[in-house]
């Protein structure tokens, strides 16, 4: 499918205004983030737009009408050149986080926040093919969550991360997640590799899902709830997170 011309033409008048947010997933990490240091570059051969601007993955509004929004092939790039090579799509092109069906929390950082219109969260079919170009049939056609924007500009604070219940679904899946801005033709576009197991892809190494604190590690995941005890103190977590050390980040609220 291609962009509407006159959507295009719209969205091009707003790149030369220099009028467009930026922001992108940063728990869990976005496949465009999964690329920058920050996060290890735990996905690796991305290009350079990927690897130094994963806040810009932005297209033309309309997704998920046919003639509006990116083309099918070229979801994951938002149809950016500078960013084509997030639509390689395989079963093992893409670093994954683990998930599990149940209540989610997905956190977006913005470098520049603009009034909403919406946020929106879609989930690859239960019989897609994770072997061909993500396209519109690739998703189911309506998003698992839906969060308004009330046409106000969003906080940067964590605790309007997005709580969303996630459908079941079993292996490699894809969740992609827009942000519709309100006062521009733009929408972000990130696309987001999960596994919720149950095939033959190593999970990465989890979290303790004891109910009892265990000592902090850097190198695992931990998900919302998630006990831990770090520097005499303990923390739970209070969304997805790897990395960030109890005490510093906001991720961790200290248990009284």
């Amino acid at each position: 499918m291609t962009y509407s011309k006159i959507g295009l033409a719209i969205f091009t008048l707003c790149m030369a205004g220099g009028a467009l947010a930026h922001g992108y997933v940063s728990l869990p990490a976005s496949r465009a983030y999964m690329c920058n240091a920050n996060m290890g570059y735990q996905n690796k051969e991305c290009g350079s737009g990927p690897l130094y601007e994963m806040q810009s993955v932005e297209g033309p509004d309309g997704f998920p009408a046919v003639d509006q929004g990116p083309a099918d092939g070229h979801l994951a790039s938002a149809g950016l050149a500078s960013m084509g090579r997030l639509d390689e799509q395989s079963e093992t092109r893409w670093a994954k986080h683990p998930i599990s069906v149940g209540k989610h929390a997905f956190t977006w950082t913005y470098t520049a926040p603009h009034k909403t219109k919406s946020w929106d969260y879609y989930l690859t079919k239960s019989d897609w093919n994770p072997a061909q170009p993500l396209t519109r049939a690739s998703f189911e056609a309506e998003p698992f969550c839906h969060i308004d924007g009330k046409n106000i500009q969003p906080s940067t604070g964590p605790d309007l991360a997005h709580e969303c219940m996630v459908p079941e679904r079993q292996g490699y899946h894809v969740i992609f997640a827009t942000w519709d801005v309100a006062d521009t033709a733009a929408t972000f576009y990130n696309v987001i590799d999960v596994d919720f197991g149950g095939h033959n892809t190593p999970a990465p190494d989890e979290g303790p899902q004891s109910d009892l604190p265990t000592e902090w590690r850097n190198d695992a995941i931990y998900f919302s709830g998630d006990k831990v005890s770090w520097n005499g103190k303990e923390y739970q977590a209070r969304w997805w997170t790897r990395g960030n050390q109890p005490g510093e980040h906001e991720v961790w609220s200290e248990m009284k």
